[in-house]
């Protein structure tokens, strides 16, 4: 070993095997590790508070429709039960058969929904029945 080899500090410490990183690597891992982990911090909020705005607009969307819907057949269902209403106006007589039978055959004609009418008197019993099958 030469005089000159002993003054200079060696590359490597005692018990260290690597050589110690640059400040510049070290610098930028640690700026690089804070940017990506906000980062990725501010998509998961963003994706998590899109997707419950998402979900909240979706549920009143469909509610709506939903509320549209059951009144339209409401509508449909009231339209048909006024429809019915003046069939079974007149008391039911034992001469009037004819007259039901042609009131139930308009009915028909006015209500397509309406498939089958049957007339039951108070006793219980089927007066009438007129089907479009």
């Amino acid at each position: 070993m030469s005089p000159a080899d002993g003054d200079r500090p060696s590359r490597q410490m005692p018990g260290r095997s690597s050589p110690r990183w640059p400040l510049f690597g070290k610098y930028f891992i640690v700026l690089f590790g804070a940017v990506v982990v906000t980062l990725l911090a501010n998509g998961l909020s963003e994706a998590l508070f899109g997707y419950r705005d998402l979900t909240a607009s979706l549920s009143r969307t469909l509610g709506a429709q939903a509320q549209f819907a059951a009144e339209r057949i409401g509508g449909f269902l009231d339209g048909i039960v006024g429809e019915l209403g003046w069939v079974v106006q007149l008391p039911w007589s034992p001469g009037n058969e004819q007259r039901h039978r042609v009131d139930v055959l308009r009915l028909m004609q006015l209500a397509p929904a309406i498939v089958d009418v049957i007339l039951i008197d108070s006793a219980g019993v089927e007066k009438l029945h007129v089907s479009r099958v």
